[in-house]
């Protein structure tokens, strides 16, 4: 995470924290990841408001790294999320379900759905 702050000396500044992941890594993403940060006391984000995450022009930043198994290639991928795109009290609709037969399928038209919470 990425926001606006004043120190203590009263000097703007762009501070960078890191986020503790619930599982920072995952031996296999052949269906689907769901990232997640708990956040709790020791979390950057404890006790911030939406209207805190504006006011520091909070951005979320998310960097993944992997490799391609069919050609056994490094991949990257990097998106940013500001703070007027995060939905709050909101969880992202399952996409990972099971047809007829019990066979698992990934459903990637809800790749990006979200429901309250």
């Amino acid at each position: 995470m990425a926001c606006n702050q004043i120190s203590a000396e009263g000097e703007w500044m762009r501070r960078l924290y890191d986020l503790r992941l619930v599982r920072s890594t995952s031996p296999i993403f052949a269906i689907t990841w769901t990232v997640m940060h708990r956040i709790e006391p020791d979390s950057p984000l404890y006790g911030l408001t939406d209207q805190d995450l504006q006011m520091g022009q909070a951005e979320l930043i998310v960097t993944l790294t992997g490799i391609d198994d069919t050609f056994s290639q490094t991949i990257y991928a990097r998106h940013s999320y500001l703070a007027d795109e995060i939905l709050w009290g909101h969880r992202f609709a399952d996409i990972l379900h099971l047809d007829s037969n019990g066979h698992r399928y990934v459903d990637y038209s809800h790749f990006h759905t979200t429901l309250p919470a």
